[in-house]
């Protein structure tokens, strides 16, 4: 990541993402480190990782999104010359919803290609750009196809990296103002939902479920509660205190993470 396009120090960025990546590979997530980076990267913290597909439909839905009257995509072969790039599929992903609904595959290359528009990334790894002109009625219709992708409903994993960064700030202490606007803007402000399966000895089994089984919430809401549980501008909230009395519920029942649910407010 290019600490000049970050409003506040790249290294407290890295940090968090050092973490996660290191969380999503313990036993209980099971992921491997390109799989780890893979959620990350797909729920609003950027990695070295660039996103691919191999749905040309959802290609033009992410090329269309933005204002500009012209749109590019990039093609590139599934297969590259040995130690030029890492090339990850992430259409069958374990616990990333998203990247399964996007058909997507990740490219890391390596530190001389990192620039997909040189003439040696286009030489080296095959990439081809092709542009096209967006009309109001395709950028209509574009929207509708990227809110699928992206949308919260369905994705029992939309809520995951709020409830790891929170944890997170617990143990490690509060971010900087800055550090917390721009998470609070790119990760989604989704409840950590659960279905309680089972309890054995210590431990609560649990299947993860989306948003769609709670009663209705306002994401503005949830995104200032947030920001009072992250940042060093609200000392005086911590979401530990949503904890204090809160209990697991019985088998079968659904609960959220109440740190990460305020429907009452």
């Amino acid at each position: 990541m290019d600490g000049r396009w970050f409003p506040f120090p790249v290294s407290d960025l890295l940090r968090i993402t050092d973490e996660l990546i290191w969380r999503f590979q313990q036993p209980h997530y099971d992921l491997d480190t390109l799989s780890a980076v893979a959620l990350l990267q797909h729920y609003g913290i950027p990695t070295t990782m660039i996103d691919f597909t191999r749905s040309l439909e959802t290609a033009f839905a992410f090329a269309a999104k933005e204002a500009s009257r012209i749109a590019r995509v990039a093609i590139m072969p599934r297969r590259v010359p040995p130690g030029l790039a890492h090339i990850i599929d992430m259409t069958a992903h374990t616990w990333a919803v998203r990247p399964v609904r996007q058909t997507a595959f990740g490219v890391l290359p390596n530190a001389d290609l990192t620039d997909l528009k040189s003439e040696e990334a286009r030489s080296c790894l095959n990439v081809k750009w092709y542009q096209f002109p967006v009309l109001p009625t395709d950028r209509d219709y574009f929207a509708k196809k990227y809110r699928n992708l992206v949308a919260m409903s369905g994705d029992p994993t939309a809520g995951f990296l709020r409830f790891l960064v929170t944890e997170y700030v617990e143990a490690r202490g509060k971010l900087s103002p800055a550090l917390t606007n721009w998470l609070v803007k790119r990760i989604p402000m989704a409840p950590h939902c659960y279905l309680v399966k089972a309890f054995e000895r210590n431990e609560v089994v649990v299947n993860y479920r989306d948003k769609d089984v709670l009663r209705p919430f306002d994401e503005d809401t949830e995104r200032k509660y947030s920001e009072r549980y992250w940042s060093s501008d609200h000392p005086e909230w911590s979401s530990w205190d949503r904890m204090k009395d809160w209990k697991w519920p019985g088998v079968g029942e659904i609960v959220a993470d109440p740190r990460t649910y305020h429907p009452e407010q």
